[in-house]
């Protein structure tokens, strides 16, 4: 079934008349920001790179850079970041996640698990070639002590982009893969975590939610909480991740937007890519799921851990409307 959007393509949109408004926006002294968030919060991403293009034939100019010298802090990085397409917004989170020393984990599961091999194609084709093989290089290090490999291997199995999308369910291959997973992990000492790797990057996830369900039938726990207790780090987040998105991907994207807001500090980036990400796929739905979850309005989360036009901007992409 079809997710419902928040953010949908702008009934009387006007490329022309929209670049010449933000050129206005940005004229003189200060900036209308206003006009900003009304313009960007409320068009699809296809018509903002219309905009965009159109600007650069009217003005002469990159709308990127014209907003970049005009904004600043999380403003100008949600508005940046609303100029961009989903696959080049992903690779672009990946490429900051990996740049520096460290690295940060919770980027690279968050984006690759769950992703379909389309998806897995589009960002690799968002990178420029040497960009490409940098992912794969620096995921083949170790990113973390207790990952002892198997983080890696896992995400490089997924980068393939050979998992199974046929939709066809083998319920004989479910019960083997089922029990599979129990002898390699709560039925022996120790977990033999290569056919983990092996199951989880390669079967589809209708596959996947079929194993969970069999699996807790069978041995009375549920696969995550088998997985949790056989496995451990960054690892067990990608196994973890993928058998949540297999049961219900809408909780999932409602847990990462929770996450990105808990705890000591706002994880921004987080919070904006997952937002946008969502904005014309299935956000509505996330919003209902968050407010089950929490037991609070995404809004108002958003507006007690935000401030000022960068928490306007996300109110307004996440109320949606025009």
């Amino acid at each position: 079934m079809a997710g419902l959007p928040t953010i949908r393509p702008y009934p009387s949109f006007n490329a022309d008349d929209d670049a010449k408004e933000l050129n206005q926006a940005m004229k003189g002294i200060g900036t209308d920001e206003k006009k900003i968030i009304s313009i960007l919060a409320n068009r699809s991403a296809s018509q903002r790179k219309q905009i965009a293009s159109r600007y650069l034939a009217l003005y002469g100019k990159n709308l990127k850079d014209a907003l970049k010298s005009e904004l600043s802090g999380n403003f100008e990085v949600v508005v940046l970041a609303s100029l961009q397409e989903v696959p080049e917004m992903k690779a672009s989170a990946l490429r900051k996640a990996m740049k520096g020393a460290g690295t940060d984990e919770r980027v690279l599961f968050q984006v690759i698990s769950v992703a379909s091999n389309h998806e897995i194609q589009q960002i690799k084709q968002a990178y420029k070639e040497r960009e490409c093989v940098y992912i794969l290089a620096r995921c083949k290090k170790d990113v973390a002590s207790e990952t002892s490999g198997d983080f890696k291997r896992i995400l490089i199995a997924i980068l393939q982009a050979q998992r199974d999308e046929s939709g066809y369910i083998d319920h004989n291959k479910v019960e083997v893969d089922a029990d599979t997973l129990y002898k390699c992990g709560e039925g022996r000492l120790g977990t033999e975590e290569s056919m983990f790797t092996q199951i989880f990057a390669s079967s589809s996830f209708h596959h996947i939610k079929e194993i969970a369900k069999v699996y807790t039938a069978k041995y009375k726990k549920t696969l995550n909480d088998a997985i949790k207790k056989e496995t451990s780090g960054n690892y067990r987040e990608v196994l973890v991740s993928i058998v949540s998105y297999a049961e219900d991907h809408i909780e999932l994207y409602a847990k990462w937007i929770h996450d990105s807001m808990v705890g000591m500090g706002t994880r921004d980036d987080d919070l904006i890519r997952l937002i946008l990400s969502r904005s014309e796929i299935d956000l509505e739905d996330i919003k209902q799921a968050y407010q089950r979850m929490t037991k609070k309005l995404l809004t108002n989360a958003i507006q007690s851990e935000t401030s000022g036009d960068y928490k306007r901007m996300l109110i307004a992409i996440v109320e949606g409307g025009y």
